[in-house]
């Protein structure tokens, strides 16, 4: 049963009308009302039909009762409740006590606290007192150790071996002296009186370490010493002596020094001398003629002819008798020594794929063998022991002195001698090849510098580069004014006589050409390569044109034109070399090619090329009445015949005239011969487009030669 809020209200109303105080119409009695309500028991109640009076008294009744309880519970415990008041009462009696005592306490604490405080500002004080006592103690230390001198340091000093210890000493004096010199500000007295006594140790001390370096140092100068050891594991071991001695005593470390460059400089100027020397005994004997590649044997001899020369051969001095009777193409060679080739590379550009063999030539071991070596593999250990000992020196110097640049002192008398050994090479070599190889060596020896970081030795080889290259622009000119001298003959043929000498020269020509482009890299001077082979590569063209005009025969100087490029072109390429010569020579033998097609064809049928030419442009496309009335019946069909009798003689006697000169089963032969009958089918194929331009169905079409037969009789002479 629901109870309405309406009669819920009414009901409080009642009760509140007639037992409370409570005005009907206050707001916060109805809101108190309200949340009496709310009680879920007293809603509960209200549901099954009981008033609020009824329940209000319920309740009171249910209170009385617990009351009662209440009483007789408390009777029952009356004893219990007795000894609980006095425990309390107790309690509170000791609480007291325990309150005045923490009072005092409070008090004593008080007085404590201004005692500990008393006690921490005296701790405090102590404290500063003790750390400036120790600060003092350590200034004072200090002081003492960087004044006061022991008795053990200047026993040591004096008296003392020169080993590890001594060098502690030394730094220790060094220590006490830089102290002494540094603090200027210091006015006291034992400073002043120490000063001089210092002093008189640290020069005692430079004494006896430049005894002892100079000693150390002159040991480097006997023989079977091992100089690597003895800078590593002596001199480097005691750089502090050095570094003492050149601060305390700059003269005797300036002597030091200088006894050092003079030493080590006399050291590696007598090894280099000797080695070279030994080298020199190794290496193959030089041809003391000009190798050019036209012999100066087969030059007229005219003082215009010798003046081109002349200018460039006094420099030689070694070369006075160039003109002499001994030949320019032949060098003279002792008996047993293998000729040097001075247009053929051979095995030498070895020496260019064993940069990194880092071993030099044993003399003895090579004398035992018999062993011989071209220049540049003489040149090449030169090198190699200059770059390591210019490292190696470079490393010490930088560590024992705190210098970069000694090595330049100490190598200058070695770099003369290594510089006259190779101005003697320059002045008496012919070897353009070895040329190239030396700057090639050079530009691994600068790279393998760089990346070692030692920037030296650039200028030395500047130097050898600018004389190499001197000497290369004469070589080439050489070269050049020998072609020069040549083509200026009046009469080509008192210049070469024989085929032979003919191939003879462009092969040695071809030889040059390819190793140096085999040579050839970004290191060297490549402008000045590119220009002289430019000029040289022109007089070699010239040249080939005028001895091939020796040949009266047209056909035999067609054939020798081609032979000798197609020859020069599988030498270039039988070295992978792919350069600029290879694509000239090229030009020329296609244009040499196409020379020899056209005349075969004038020979053979030129009779159709000539009639073609005149009447080909008269044909009126798909007019035949008019092109007949533009061309001769009566001659197009006797050309016809004419062909047709002739062709095949033709066609067999230039494959005959090709076998004789060319292999037509490959190669260049085989190229010509198939341009060859393919012009020869383009030439018929014109006529006879001609002849069905005029007739649809020719009346001479039987006596006429088909394009399907002329092909298939051309496919059968390829077999």
């Amino acid at each position: 049963m629901v109870v309405e809020e309406e009669e819920l209200f009414q009901g409080s109303l009642d009760l509140t009308s007639n037992d409370d105080d409570i005005e009907e119409d206050s707001l916060e009695s109805i809101k108190a009302l309200k949340e009496f309500l709310k009680n879920p028991k007293v809603a509960k109640k209200l549901q099954n039909g009981m008033s609020v009076r009824e329940y209000s008294k319920e309740i009171k009744e249910e209170l009385d009762m617990v009351v009662n309880e209440s009483v007789i519970d408390y009777r029952k415990q009356a004893d219990q409740l007795a000894d609980l008041h006095k425990e309390i009462k107790f309690c509170d009696t000791t609480l007291n006590t325990m309150d005045d005592m923490l009072q005092q306490f409070q008090q004593s604490l008080g007085t404590i606290s201004s005692d500990i405080k008393s006690l921490q500002d005296k701790s405090h004080t102590m404290n500063i007192k003790l750390k400036n006592r120790k600060e003092t103690e350590y200034q004072l230390a200090k002081y003492i150790h960087n004044v006061v001198i022991s008795p053990k340091l200047m026993q040591t000093i004096f008296d003392g071996e020169i080993d590890e210890n001594y060098m502690d000493m030394v730094k220790t004096l060094d220590k006490k002296c830089t102290y002494t010199m540094t603090n200027t500000n210091d006015t006291h007295k034992a400073t002043g009186q120490m000063k001089p006594k210092l002093y008189a140790l640290s020069q005692k001390a430079c004494s006896r370490i430049r005894v002892f370096l100079l000693e150390k140092m002159t040991l480097l100068t006997k023989p079977k010493t091992n100089t690597h050891l003895l800078k590593v594991n002596v001199l480097l071991k005691y750089k502090v002596f050095y570094r003492f001695l050149s601060k305390y005593a700059k003269v005797a470390g300036l002597e030091v020094r200088n006894t050092y460059i003079d030493t080590v400089g006399r050291y590696y100027y007598y090894s280099f001398r000797s080695y070279i020397q030994q080298l020199t005994n190794l290496e193959r004997e030089r041809s003391m003629e000009i190798e050019t590649l036209i012999p100066q044997s087969k030059i007229q001899d005219s003082s215009q002819q010798q003046s081109l020369f002349q200018n460039l051969v006094t420099t030689n001095k070694k070369l006075t008798n160039f003109f002499g009777q001994s030949s320019l193409f032949h060098a003279q060679i002792e008996q047993g020594q293998e000729r040097i080739e001075p247009f053929k590379l051979g095995d030498r550009m070895q020496i260019t794929t064993e940069l990194n063999v880092n071993v030099p030539i044993v003399c003895h071991i090579a004398e035992q063998k018999k062993d011989l070596f071209h220049y540049e593999a003489i040149y090449h250990s030169i090198m190699l022991l200059l770059v390591d000992s210019v490292t190696s020196e470079y490393v010490f110097c930088l560590d024992f002195f705190s210098e970069r640049h000694l090595h330049e002192l100490i190598f200058s008398r070695s770099q003369e001698v290594i510089n006259r050994n190779i101005n003697d090479y320059l002045e008496s070599t012919q070897d353009l090849m070895g040329l190239l190889l030396l700057m090639h060596l050079n530009h691994h020896f600068r790279t393998l510098l760089k990346e070692r970081r030692i920037g030296c030795l650039d200028d030395f080889y500047d130097g050898i580069n600018i004389r190499i290259i001197g000497k290369l622009q004469e070589l080439f000119q050489l070269h050049i004014n020998s072609l020069d001298v040549a083509l200026q003959q009046n009469d080509p043929s008192l210049l070469i006589d024989e085929f032979e000498q003919k191939s003879t020269i462009i092969e040695n020509y071809t030889n040059l050409i390819s190793s140096i482009h085999r040579i050839t890299f970004e290191g060297v001077n490549q402008h000045l390569i590119d220009v002289n082979l430019e000029k040289l590569r022109t007089k070699m063209i010239e040249f080939i044109q005028r001895v091939a005009k020796q040949n009266k025969n047209e056909l035999d100087k067609n054939f020798w034109l081609i032979k000798t490029y197609d020859k020069m072109i599988h030498a270039f390429m039988s070295y992978s070399i792919v350069c600029h010569d290879v694509h000239v020579f090229g030009t020329q033998l296609g244009n040499q090619v196409q020379k020899l097609i056209d005349y075969l064809m004038s020979k053979h049928f030129g009779y159709l090329k000539h009639f073609l030419v005149q009447y080909n442009p008269k044909i009126v496309k798909n007019d035949s009445e008019a092109t007949k009335q533009n061309i001769p019946s009566d001659q197009l069909r006797e050309l016809g015949q004419l062909f047709r009798s002739k062709y095949k003689s033709a066609l067999e006697g230039m494959k005959a005239n090709l076998e004789k000169q060319f292999s037509i089963q490959g190669g260049t032969g085989r190229d010509i011969l198939e341009k060859l009958f393919l012009k020869v089918i383009t030439i018929y194929s014109m006529y006879y487009k001609m002849v069905y331009a005029c007739w649809n169905s020719p009346p001479f079409r039987s006596e006429i030669l088909s394009v399907d037969r002329l092909k298939s009789d051309i496919q059968s002479l390829y077999k």
